[in-house]
């Protein structure tokens, strides 16, 4: 797999910049684990493990970040190596730790309650369901966490009556870490909208539509990204590129044909082919460029905040130590890390593509189009135009657009 590839997005692309906000996230992630652990773990923990706990805490951080917990490690490689030499000399207790865990169905539990309490302990927060996914929260450029009201609660025995079972997506940590390096460029804007904006219509455009839309919304954010980019990525991956720019190149072009309605691509999802009638509509690339900036963002400091890894990575096989002690290897992608912030960089090249294809072919939306580019090399002046033109009209039909 592919050597790590820098950010190169501005201020995201800052190691300084990511490693201080992704410390500042993580302090407060693990203080509300430390409270939920000693609240409702550590009861129900065997007399010596719970002793263990009073003199080295840091062996049961180090089980929990040994657990994938969705797709996801919560550390990244830098934090891991950083603490090679405890892992290496606490092993036997790590595993131990680890094993007791697991068996009394803690792991997910304690997660869940953790990223529970951190939503509550944020400074400023916000309930909100209509522009949040299930079970997620979003940190807009005032740095308010929006969090889902159905989702997320005060009491934490509602939380434990959730089971052990994987509930919330640590990858909105790296939307924190993200707009936290440039909140009025990287935060969600979706909450700045009129509701006439984000209506029924909007939000189709920037998630995965159901079996019944797919037809109509085969333009959508959340079905190109991950139906479409998905088999463009598995098809070109196994082609000799030498650079993971080469291959950001390659899936970039043909998802602009895509979009110009001059080529059809395949659904990772469910092998049939798909085209667009038209070349995509400018208003609807509007939409999906402010989306992508949003999730690009996110996408590139990723590495910095935790490691993904698929259930045939290897590292699952693994006791937790030497677990710990893969994930600390040299600084490579992991095959779902390589695969992710390929398709967003391809993704977000491909609607500069576009946009700038559609220029000659409709002058009258010139300008409109040249806010796109400049939006997706993450210009604020652009991003700031766009959004005013949005909050000046009450739909996204293409007449009030432009």
């Amino acid at each position: 797999m592919f050597d790590y590839s820098p950010a190169k997005l501005p201020f995201v692309n800052q190691a300084d910049r990511v490693l201080k906000h992704n410390h500042f996230v993580k302090s407060l992630f693990w203080q509300s684990w430390h409270d939920c652990f000693e609240q409702h773990a550590l009861p129900k923990l065997p007399e010596p493990i719970a002793k263990l706990w009073t003199h080295s805490r840091e062996i049961f951080q180090l089980a929990f970040i040994a657990h994938r917990y969705g797709m996801i490690f919560f550390a990244s490689r830098r934090e891991v190596s950083a603490r090679l030499a405890t892992i290496t000399a606490k092993s036997q207790q790590i595993d131990e730790v680890y094993r007791v865990l697991s068996q009394r169905q803690l792991l997910n539990t304690i997660y869940n309650l953790t990223i529970n309490q951190f939503v509550f302990s944020w400074p400023s927060k916000a309930a909100c369901a209509q522009m949040i996914a299930p079970n997620q929260f979003q940190l807009s450029k005032e740095q308010v966490l929006y969090y889902r009201d159905d989702a997320f609660y005060r009491h934490s025995e509602q939380v434990k009556r959730l089971g052990d079972e994987v509930v919330y997506d640590l990858h909105d940590f790296a939307h924190l870490v993200s707009t936290l390096c440039k909140p009025t460029l990287y935060g969600c804007y979706y909450h700045d909208l009129s509701a006439k904006i984000t209506n029924k219509q909007f939000r189709s455009m920037i998630s995965l539509p159901g079996k019944r839309d797919l037809d109509s919304q085969i333009v959508a954010d959340g079905f190109v990204y991950t139906c479409l980019t998905r088999h463009l990525y598995d098809t070109l991956v196994t082609e000799p590129f030498s650079t993971p720019d080469d291959l950001v190149e390659a899936i970039a072009e043909q998802l602009s044909r895509y979009y110009l309605a001059e080529q059809p691509l395949t659904s990772a999802q469910d092998g049939k082919t798909y085209r667009l009638n038209a070349p995509i509509e400018t208003g609807q690339l509007v939409i999906l460029a402010l989306n992508k900036l949003y999730e690009h963002s996110a996408s590139e400091v990723e590495h910095s905040v935790f490691i993904r890894a698929e259930q045939d990575s290897g590292v699952l096989e693994l006791s937790p130590s030497n677990r710990l002690q893969a994930l600390a290897a040299p600084l490579k992608w992991l095959y779902p890390e390589a695969r992710n912030t390929i398709r967003h960089r391809a993704h977000a090249l491909s609607y500069i593509k576009t946009a700038k294809a559609l220029i000659p072919m409709r002058p009258a939306e010139a300008s409109i189009l040249d806010q796109v580019v400049q939006l997706l090399g993450a210009d604020p002046a652009a991003l700031r135009t766009i959004l005013e033109l949005l909050s000046l009209n009450s739909t996204l039909n293409k007449e009030e657009l432009l």
